[in-house]
């Protein structure tokens, strides 16, 4: 845990399954499309006021995935 309060939270995830699963298929590029992009989807579903931000993503090559909400 990076940082919380009543009206935000950030956090790192060092390891990803769906990016290990994606890679050992070789199909890294389909990840992003089918579990990625669907966090900010999930959120949206959520609520209209939570806002997700990500700076990275591990089956892009980053080291961790950074989710701030």
């Amino acid at each position: 845990m990076l940082g919380q309060s009543a009206r935000h939270l950030d956090f790192n995830v060092t390891r990803c399954c769906c990016a290990e699963f994606y890679q050992g298929l070789s199909l890294a590029e389909l990840a992003n499309l089918f579990h990625c992009e669907r966090d900010f989807n999930m959120m949206d579903c959520f609520s209209e006021d939570i806002v997700l931000k990500r700076s990275q993503a591990i089956i892009a090559g980053g080291t961790l995935l950074r989710f701030s909400f």
